[in-house]
């Protein structure tokens, strides 16, 4: 599981294709509602001025210039309206000389602190209706309050929460497929599948499988090259070594003998090597299906028959523990390869007069093996690299060519398996090598060995 870090997270964020288009729509959203609430503020706070002049129009219609108008204290004149005719005490210090204010509409003072002025001539005289600057504004700016703050307060966020959304579902087919390639295995090449990609990333995804072509020709090559050299190879060794030996036998001189001896120990060594080289391309090449319908015991048994002489030259007790009847449907040369390498190698590591037990268990679809040994065991640092071809434990002081867990770990690969390197449980040292497989993925699988 990855650490968290807030600097990760501010540069994923900031090079997110998702989250930079959500902000640009939202920017420009922003931008737009700032537009709109102009036009609508300015609209609107003329439309409140012209309502307001038409409130002071009909009032004045409506009043009788020979009487003399209702005065109202402030406390009580909401509206802050003040009426004045020709007769009566002046309402407002403002409208005490009608006769002299122009017909019609007029303001007096600034536009915020002073007054608009309706007078109305009629026949029997004049009509003034005057009202506050200061309560105009006021009463424009609460009318486009009301209008704006829906959009600014609700609109605005909603578009933005449905702008991430609609961006996040189309862009989920991108996050989709690269899930689909994080868990990939490490081999599959297939191709990416393109349904429901969109189309601006559908070159992309066409691209990327012309790639994954190629690099699955290239190493095809590679492997074929690989066992077609240890086949080559093979048969001239296996003549070299079969000459070398026809040779010691004919020599006389032990010290001849003795140096006989050692190119022949350097022949097979060689020989191993290639054989194993030819084990390792088998193991990562792919060709038809071979599977076949077994018992795990029958497998384990045919596993310690080839393995038992070697066992028996280090007076190492090697058995099954326990029995496993299941039948199963698989690769049964692909499963020998993997359990002969493990047991194998707990031979080499193994002092002589220890032990070895072998043992399978099948349960709730997954078949497990199990190799435990009472040997020098494996160092914690070095349990992930002894997969590495050629990694030879240090300070083992066994021969070998580094391949034999490089091929289980292939074919362990190939079928979807787990490999788990343990502390030995029976004995007070050792090494306990579990590998898990899915029998659906046994019986699934489509490669062999060449």
């Amino acid at each position: 599981m990855k650490a968290f870090s807030p600097i990760g997270v501010l540069r994923h964020l900031f090079h997110s294709l998702q989250v930079r288009l959500g902000v640009a729509f939202v920017l420009a959203f922003l931008f737009s509602a700032l537009v709109v609430a102009l036009v609508v503020f300015y609209d609107n706070y003329q439309q409140s001025h012209r309502l307001q002049d038409q409130t002071l129009s009909q009032i004045a219609v409506h009043i009788d210039p020979t009487k003399p108008a209702v005065l109202m204290d402030d406390d009580n004149n909401d509206a802050h309206i003040y009426v004045q005719t020709k007769v009566g005490k002046p309402s407002h210090e403002v409208l005490k000389d009608i006769e002299r204010l122009p017909s019609g509409f007029s303001t007096l003072g600034s536009v915020d602190d002073g007054y608009r002025i309706f007078v109305l001539d009629k026949h029997d005289g004049r009509v003034a209706v005057m009202q506050e600057s200061e309560y105009r504004i006021e009463l424009a700016m609460r009318a486009v309050a009301s209008s704006l703050v829906p959009l600014l307060l609700w609109l605005f966020p909603l578009l933005s929460l449905l702008t991430f959304v609609i961006i996040r579902k189309n862009l989920s087919p991108i996050k989709k497929l690269s899930g689909s390639l994080e868990n990939r295995a490490p081999k599959d090449l297939s191709a990416l599948d393109t349904k429901g990609v969109p189309s601006e990333f559908v070159g992309f995804v066409v691209a990327m499988n012309g790639l994954l072509v190629r690099v699955d020709d290239a190493m095809r090559q590679q492997q074929r090259f690989i066992a077609d050299a240890a086949h080559e190879l093979r048969s001239p060794m296996t003549a070299l070594s079969l000459q070398m030996e026809r040779l010691a036998s004919r020599l006389k001189s032990t010290d001849d003998r003795a140096e006989a001896d050692e190119v022949l120990a350097v022949i097979r060594r060689n020989r191993h090597l290639l054989e194993q080289l030819l084990s390792l391309a088998r193991a990562q090449a792919e060709g038809g299906v071979r599977h076949t319908t077994f018992t795990v015991q029958q497998l384990l048994s045919s596993v310690i028959e080839s393995v038992y002489p070697l066992a028996q030259d280090k007076s190492i007790d090697l058995g099954l523990v326990g029995e496993c009847s299941t039948k199963i449907k698989a690769d049964e040369m692909s499963l020998f390869t993997l359990v002969k390498v493990f047991v194998d190698n707990a031979i080499n590591h193994t002092p002589s007069g220890g032990q070895i037990d072998v043992s399978a268990k099948v349960a709730d679809g997954v078949l497990t093996f199990f190799v435990e040994d009472s040997g020098i065991g494996i160092d914690d640092a070095q349990k992930v690299r002894v997969f590495d071809p050629f990694y030879r434990v240090l300070g083992s002081e066994v021969h070998g060519t580094g391949l034999g867990l490089s091929i289980a770990k292939s074919i362990a690969d190939r079928y979807g398996g787990k490999i788990v390197l343990s502390d030995a449980q029976k004995f007070a040292q050792g090494l306990k090598v579990s590998v898990r497989f899915e029998l659906s993925k046994l019986a699934d699988q489509t490669t062999d060995f060449l």
